[in-house]
């Protein structure tokens, strides 16, 4: 992915917007809740601290009874 992708994607969205990420691993059904992120300084990059793995089906099944 490029920078420029990341950026006109970012524009849909107003400056105070969270941003929220999902990371999963299909195969395996698993979520990874994220606990905490840093960006660095030195290239575009941002490192994510998994805190929590659990099943994908319930992740999914919170998702819709929020809908």
């Amino acid at each position: 992915m490029k920078c420029g992708e990341i950026i006109e994607y970012l524009k849909r969205f107003g400056a105070e917007d969270l941003i929220g990420v999902v990371v999963v691993d299909v195969e395996n059904r698993l979520h990874y809740r994220i606990g905490s992120y840093q960006l660095i300084d030195e290239t575009p990059a941002m490192v994510l601290e998994v805190t929590d793995i659990g099943p994908m089906d319930e992740v999914v099944e919170e998702s819709e009874e929020r809908e």
